[in-house]
């Protein structure tokens, strides 16, 4: 009893108002990575061991772009958490860098 995992009103219960949890792929959050997704997910997938810290993936990405992160997200693609970091270039275009969350390995950039 106590500690963290009491309800704060902010638990995972099966009232959804106020839920801002959304899924592109239009699945409605049936998914074993969905307490991972939101505005805690990534806290909670650090936790479990899910996850490496956003901060680490910043460090791995700074290896490999000069540019500027202007947005990073955890979401989960085919059954693996993938950090999106989306970075304005030197040559002030757009790329999106995915990374597998675990790992900190690079996925792909487009």
């Amino acid at each position: 009893m106590g500690g963290s995992d009491s309800d704060d009103g902010v638990s995972d219960s099966d009232d959804s108002e106020g839920d801002q949890r959304s899924y592109p792929d239009g699945s409605g959050g049936n998914r074993p990575d969905e307490k991972f997704v939101g505005p805690n997910g990534a806290l909670r997938a650090v936790q479990a061991n899910r996850a490496l810290p956003l901060a680490d993936i910043v460090t791995i990405a700074r290896r490999l772009t000069n540019g500027q992160i202007i947005d990073a997200r955890l979401r989960p693609v085919k059954g693996v958490l993938q950090y999106e970091l989306k970075v304005l270039e030197t040559n002030s275009e757009v790329s999106r860098y995915s990374f597998n969350a675990r790992t900190g390995k690079l996925i792909r950039v487009r």
